[in-house]
């Protein structure tokens, strides 16, 4: 999440007003980094009833996709499939 690091456990008052601007936005899905670690995403898509999508590749640390070519196809079918309308949390 934006202004939110990897090592940052974030606090009550951050993780309420996150939660509120995904709830106007009417957000669909969240989607991991490859490398990060996915307790406060999870955390927010149960709080949602929202699904975590497969991790997007962001800095070639993926099984697949170390170009940025195979990033973005890689990254486009997560995204592609994390927001299909048959997908449930």
């Amino acid at each position: 999440m934006q202004g939110v690091s990897r090592e940052d456990e974030g606090n009550s008052a951050q993780l309420a007003a996150t939660l509120k601007k995904l709830r106007e936005a009417k957000v669909k899905a969240v989607f991991p980094e490859y490398s990060s670690n996915p307790k406060s995403l999870n955390e927010i898509a149960k709080s949602l009833n929202i699904s975590v999508a497969k991790p997007v590749n962001t800095d070639g640390l993926s099984p697949d996709g170390h170009d940025f070519e195979s990033m973005f196809k890689q990254n486009v079918q997560i995204i592609k499939e994390a927001l299909s309308p048959a997908r449930k949390p």
